[in-house]
C-alpha cells in the first residue's frame, strides 16, 4: 500500500515552477504585441490567457507544456439555441471559422518570425512553441470569443472561447468559468481539491512511468474533471488514505454505471462521450482500476 508520505508528496506541487510559466506568458504575448500578427488585417484585437494546470495551480512535476490561448476579440461567435429572439438584438461574426482562420494564421506566422519557424509547429489544436528562449514550452491556441445566450436573461450570456481543429471539429471551452469552479470546489473541500487533482495526476504519472497506462488514457484536463463530480465529502476528508480510499469507491461505483451525469469542471458540457473533447468512459474506468491497483499494492 502506497505509505501516507508519499500521497502527501503527491498532493504537493513538487518542482513545477508556476513562475516559470507565467513569465512564458508574458513574454509570448509581448512577442505577439510588437509582431503585429504578421500577414492579417490592422484591425484585429486579441488578448492572451494563461490556462490549464499552471493557471489553476494543479501542476505536478513534468507538467509539460504552457497553455497560452490568444484570443481574437475585435469578433466574436455566440450560440443562440437557447435564446433565439436574441439573435435579431445582437450581431456576432457572419462568419466565424473564416475569421478564425485569419487569426490563427496571424498567431503562426508572427511566432515563427520570432522564435525561428524550425522552433514552431502548428498542430492538431494548438501551436507547439519550444525553443531555449522561453523558460518552458508553449501550446498556444489561437481562438475567438464565444458567448452562450439564455432565454430567461435576454442579452446575458457566458462567456468561452472557440475555435477549429484541424479535422474541422468546433471546440467550445469555458477557460474562465472552469477557473472560477475549481476555486469553489476548492473552497468547498476544505481546501483539499486542487491538492487531490495533484494526487491522481501524480497516480497516472506513476501509471505511466511503470508502463500500466498510456498517458492519452487520462489526460490532466480530465481527471481534474473527474474529480469536480466526486462528493465534496469525499475530497474534504482530512485523513488522506480515507479520501482516496472514498474518492476510488464512489468512482468505481459510478464506472458501473457509465458515470451518470458526470459534467466537466465548469459544468457547461458531459464529460464523457464519443466527441474529440469527451473522454471515453472505458479509458476513465481503466485508469481508476489501475489507479486502486497501485495504491493497494506499491
Amino acid at each position: 500500500m502506497i505509505s501516507r508520505r508519499k500521497l502527501q508528496r503527491w498532493t504537493n506541487s513538487g518542482t513545477a515552477n508556476q513562475e516559470e510559466a507565467r513569465d512564458t506568458h508574458r513574454e509570448i504575448r509581448d512577442e505577439l504585441s510588437e509582431g503585429s500578427l504578421q500577414g492579417v488585417s490592422e484591425s484585429l484585437e486579441f488578448t492572451t490567457y494563461l490556462q490549464g494546470s499552471y493557471r489553476n495551480t494543479t501542476m505536478v512535476y513534468d507538467s509539460g507544456d504552457v497553455d497560452i490561448l490568444v484570443i481574437r476579440t475585435d469578433t466574436y461567435h455566440a450560440d443562440f439555441s437557447e435564446a433565439p429572439a436574441t439573435s435579431t438584438k445582437v450581431a456576432p461574426t457572419r462568419n466565424p471559422r473564416q475569421m478564425f482562420e485569419e487569426h490563427a494564421e496571424g498567431v503562426y506566422r508572427t511566432l515563427q518570425a520570432q522564435y525561428g519557424t524550425r522552433n514552431v509547429e502548428r498542430e492538431e489544436k494548438a501551436i507547439d512553441v519550444e525553443t531555449d528562449d522561453l523558460p518552458l514550452g508553449a501550446d498556444v491556441v489561437p481562438c475567438l470569443q464565444y458567448r452562450r445566450f439564455w432565454s430567461r436573461h435576454p442579452g446575458n450570456h457566458m462567456k468561452g472561447i472557440v475555435f477549429w481543429a484541424d479535422d474541422g471539429a468546433k471546440i467550445v471551452n469555458f477557460p474562465q468559468r472552469h477557473r472560477i469552479m475549481g476555486e469553489r470546489f476548492n473552497k468547498w473541500c476544505d481546501g483539499n481539491y486542487k491538492a487531490t487533482i495533484r494526487l491522481f495526476k501524480n497516480f497516472r504519472n506513476a501509471l505511466v512511468e511503470r508502463g500500466t497506462v498510456d498517458k492519452e488514457v487520462a489526460p490532466s484536463y480530465f481527471i481534474e474533471c473527474l474529480l469536480s463530480n466526486v462528493e465534496v465529502t469525499n475530497i474534504a476528508e482530512d485523513d488522506i488514505r480515507e479520501r482516496v480510499e472514498g474518492i476510488l469507491h464512489e468512482l468505481e461505483s459510478d464506472a458501473e454505471d457509465e458515470f451518470p451525469e458526470y459534467t466537466v469542471q465548469h459544468g457547461m458540457q458531459p464529460l464523457f462521450g464519443e466527441r474529440t473533447t469527451q473522454w471515453d468512459a472505458a479509458k476513465a474506468q481503466e485508469f481508476i482500476e489501475a489507479s486502486h491497483t497501485l495504491y493497494n499494492g506499491d
